[in-house]
């Protein structure tokens, strides 16, 4: 109720520390959280989190990376290029990191950067990450958590 302009939050009972949001059109979007991730994070956290989820939906994140997703499908198929099919996917988990930093952002002017951090510190603490993790992450369709949060705490674009 303290973000504004949420989208319905749905909790779901289960210990996986998840959060997520379905929904191709932000007029049918809903956000579900697992009740294991509630009762791991603060109420600022899980402001943070919520407001994360909703910015996915304002900015139409998921139709985005399903319009690419099946244009990429078809094209592979299509085309049936190794090269073309290793660029395409590349660009893929270019887009969806991009997502993931464009989230974080819309988050934290919704409901301040301050609050913002807190979830994603709490976040670092439920998943940390091991050190060797930073040198694959260019193969991984999310930015790393420590990436996330620099991204937050400089106001800057982060580099995919």
């Amino acid at each position: 109720a303290t973000i504004p302009d949420s989208r319905p939050v749905f909790l779901y009972d289960h210990a996986d520390k998840e959060a997520n949001t379905v929904g191709l059109l932000p007029s049918h979007s809903r956000i579900y959280v697992t009740t294991g991730l509630l009762a791991s994070m603060s109420d600022d956290g899980m402001r943070g989190v919520i407001a994360h989820e909703n910015a996915h939906v304002h900015e139409r994140h998921i139709f985005a990376t399903f319009t690419y997703a099946c244009c990429f499908a078809v094209s592979s198929h299509l085309l049936d290029n190794n090269n073309f099919f290793f660029a395409a996917f590349l660009l893929f988990l270019g887009i969806r990191r991009y997502c993931e930093y464009r989230a974080d952002a819309g988050a934290a002017q919704s409901v301040g950067r301050g609050t913002m951090l807190t979830a994603l510190r709490e976040l670092a603490v439920l998943y940390p990450s091991k050190s060797w993790v930073r040198w694959f992450s260019f193969a991984n369709a999310y930015p790393t958590l420590a990436m996330r949060m620099r991204a937050v705490e400089t106001g800057r674009k982060a580099l995919l």
